[in-house]
């Protein structure tokens, strides 16, 4: 399985997730989802890849714990402004912690640039803003929402 780190177009950010204290599933998740200038091993994940092209990034640092992400109040094809839901850390693999990579619109596939959509929630996509330090859901795919999915080691 290759390591991976997910680096935001639009600020150049990684995404990066504190898992520390995470031993159980709990309701809600756990963790804190955040932005980082540099690739250290709380960026990196563990790229985990089923049938039908679903995925899920495992924290490399903190095991068995996922990115999960849930749009409550996000609705589909909305563009909430400042993003909403909650993107953070859980214990093991549900439902809320698998996504389907989506091509970006107007990337004819040279430049890698992509969205990472809630399997879960359909149309829900992992937003962050780097230069406010914020991880959270967009109901559309925009510039926010696109990612570089870096390969660090396989």
């Amino acid at each position: 399985m290759a390591r991976v780190a997910i680096r935001s177009v639009q600020s150049g950010k990684y995404l990066s997730l504190d898992g520390r204290g995470i031993t159980a599933s709990v309701q809600g998740g756990a963790g804190t989802a955040f932005t980082q200038t540099y690739i250290g091993e709380w960026e990196a994940f563990i790229l985990h890849t089923s049938a039908k092209n679903i995925v899920a990034f495992e924290s490399a640092q903190f095991n068995n714990v996922y990115l999960r992400l849930v749009a409550e109040n996000v609705d589909q094809g909305s563009l909430v402004g400042p993003g909403g839901g909650k993107v953070n850390g859980q214990w093991g693999c549900g439902t809320r912690e698998k996504f389907l990579i989506k091509k970006a619109a107007g990337d004819n596939g040279q430049k890698g640039i992509v969205g990472i959509e809630s399997q879960s929630e359909p149309g829900r996509f992992l937003r962050m803003q780097g230069d406010a330090n914020v991880v959270n859901v967009q109901g559309s795919m925009g510039g926010l929402e696109e990612f570089e999915i870096l390969i660090i080691s396989s």
